[in-house]
């Protein structure tokens, strides 16, 4: 039984990594109005598999630009969240994801 758990999260794990250049990309996050939001987002990314670092690099309003050092490809991730339900995807400026803090 242990030897078919290994062998499927080994395959899991390759289907994450061929999904997409890893890489870092630039994301705005919006609807960040408090430390607790910030927090709770921060946690989020934190516990994604794809996500190895984040990096703020500026906030002005309820908006948090940061870099994301993505283990694979923006789409992967953009996967993974649907599930989670903590952000959902805003759109995108100039080719910058956006993404709303539910």
């Amino acid at each position: 039984m242990g030897d078919i758990s290994a062998r499927h999260l080994a395959q899991r794990s390759q289907d994450l990594l061929s999904a997409g250049p890893a890489g870092e990309r630039e994301v705005v996050f919006e609807n960040i109005r408090s430390a607790e939001d910030f927090i709770r987002l921060r946690a989020y990314l934190d516990g994604l598999a794809v996500v190895r670092g984040v990096q703020p690099v500026g906030a002005e309003g309820n908006q948090l630009r940061v870099r994301l050092s993505l283990a694979t490809g923006i789409d992967r991730f953009d996967a993974m969240i649907g599930a989670g339900r903590v952000i959902e995807p805003a759109g995108a400026d100039r080719d910058t994801p956006r993404y709303r803090l539910r």
